[in-house]
């Protein structure tokens, strides 16, 4: 039990500092043996404690908000609330079965030091309420649902909370720390989270960022609400945010789903933002531009994305067109994947030597993927290209020709198969860029280019 010096410095552990003035006269009144008097202001200091707690989390726990117009209703009409605030609490587990008994506990004590009883406090009774009071609960700064989440902003200015930032890491991490999070506490941890984005410990601000990021890719309907409730909705219009939210809605595009005309405006910018700060980014990045087209168009479909994000769909093709993250992705895309080929076929007959030697430098970085992206057509169609290229003089473009394709045995074996299936079609593209009749335009680029690719050696 608390000694006087105890007591005294239990009024540095309240957490409402008005309160610890309340708590200091009830002090005083115990020092002068006015045992019931220091039980009466304990118990009013408590209860009223417990409403602004409730009233604070009922701004964002509709349980705690139903409890609190219910309390705040009999206290106008001055009933008795206190009893049935513990029921309320304790039955929607707001505070514990432990909690509960002791509240209970103080009630009576009150109950029976308040009136007339015959029955007189002892200094044992009043110095339990005082010390019950603060250490079990002014000492504390909200409601049991939220004491995990006070746990967790806390534990975020440790520098080892994230040991890797890998998306799978930063996952796991997140998900073993919200185990033990109430949900009724998930609305609280995020408008803690949200306000702390920008705190001035930098260390503390990016792990603050990188639990948000982890929390979005759970992709959790309930955490995915609140996400953008108070993230994307409150903050998609301050650039101090952006970074954040950039990386937000790349882990996981379904934060994207039933946004607000404004709302989503604020977060093409966002996104479009994304390209232009992206030769920075590597391309295993979660913000990488051509992942997150990719799993835009996974997650949203591609009607979603081309009414949405059209611009910033379009752009990431034009400029990421070599990228194998692209290539993988945009073939959910009929219309993204008909772009792509056009934009391969311009640049790969481009007269600026620059583009046509990018083209012809990349296209083998790619070439794996390409039997399930062209069409021989279009094989055949980029093969042309290249030798345009090459008579404008792009390096490139010359090397790979003599090489005949080499490089780029997919690509070559997609032309062959157009040439076979439609040499007429394959005979006038091949002259109109070589003078070449096909016969000789195969001889010359597309035959094997030694004998063991020829099959001649087993």
């Amino acid at each position: 039990m608390a000694g006087l010096s105890d007591m005294e410095e239990l009024l540095s552990h309240i957490q409402n500092k008005q309160t610890t003035d309340y708590m200091r006269e009830s002090l005083a009144c115990y020092n002068g043996a006015a045992y019931r008097a220091c039980i009466v202001l304990s118990y009013i200091a408590l209860f009223d404690d417990l409403r602004q707690k409730l009233t604070q989390l009922a701004l964002i726990n509709t349980t705690a908000r139903n409890i609190s117009n219910q309390i705040e209703e009999r206290a106008e009409q001055q009933q008795v609330f206190e009893s049935y605030m513990i029921d309320q609490l304790k039955a929607t587990t707001l505070i514990s079965d432990t909690d509960a008994f002791r509240l209970d506990q103080i009630r009576q004590l009150r109950n029976k030091a308040a009136h007339p009883s015959g029955m007189h406090a002892s200094p044992e009774e009043a110095r339990y309420v005082y010390f019950e009071t603060i250490d079990k609960f002014l000492s504390r700064p909200v409601l049991k649902t939220t004491h995990a989440a006070e746990g967790i902003l806390e534990r975020l200015h440790n520098g080892n909370f994230f040991p890797s930032l890998g998306v799978d890491d930063l996952r796991t991490v997140v998900d073993s720390e919200m185990a033990n999070i109430h949900h009724l506490a998930t609305p609280y941890l995020i408008t803690k989270l949200v306000d702390a984005v920008i705190d001035t410990d930098e260390a503390f601000s990016k792990n603050v960022r990188f639990f948000l990021a982890g929390l979005g890719l759970k992709n959790d309907l309930a955490i995915n609400a609140e996400l953008q409730n108070r993230l994307l909705r409150k903050k998609a219009d301050d650039k101090a945010y952006g970074g954040m939210l950039g990386t937000l809605v790349s882990g996981n595009p379904d934060l994207l789903r039933d946004l607000d005309s404004t709302t989503l405006l604020r977060v093409r910018g966002i996104l479009e933002q994304l390209i232009a700060s992206s030769d920075s980014k590597a391309p295993t990045q979660i913000t990488y531009p051509a992942n997150v087209l990719s799993r835009m168009l996974d997650r949203l479909g591609e009607e979603y994305v081309l009414l949405n994000f059209a611009h910033f769909a379009e752009q990431t093709t034009r400029i990421f067109c070599y990228s194998t993250q692209l290539v993988r992705g945009i073939i959910k895309s009929i219309t993204l994947t008909k772009k792509l080929k056009e934009i391969w076929i311009e640049n790969a007959g481009s007269t600026n030597f620059a583009t046509a030697n990018g083209f012809a430098s990349a296209i083998s970085t790619i070439d794996t993927l390409l039997l399930d992206f062209l069409h021989p057509a279009d094989a055949f169609e980029l093969i042309v290209q290249i030798c345009r290229g090459a008579q404008w003089g792009a390096f490139e473009a010359i090397a790979l020709r003599n090489a005949r394709f080499s490089s780029t045995p997919k690509l070559k074996q997609l032309a062959l198969k157009y040439a076979v299936e439609k040499p007429e079609n394959a005979g006038e593209k091949a002259y109109g860029a070589s003078l070449l009749d096909l016969p000789k335009f195969i001889g010359e680029y597309l035959s094997p280019t030694d004998p063991v690719e020829s099959g001649e050696i087993s």
